[in-house]
């Protein structure tokens, strides 16, 4: 499973007009969570 491409296809077919709410709703159900993710490199 690709989550941009879950994105895409609720942008698609009109289910989600807002980007960053759709990507809200694929990482929450797949469980991805953000506070795991590390910008700029391990610190």
């Amino acid at each position: 499973m690709i989550p941009e491409t879950v994105d895409a296809i609720r942008a698609m077919t009109g289910l989600e007009s807002d980007g960053a709410r759709s990507i809200a709703k694929t990482d929450a159900a797949l469980g991805i969570r953000k506070d795991l993710l590390v910008w700029g490199g391990a610190r």
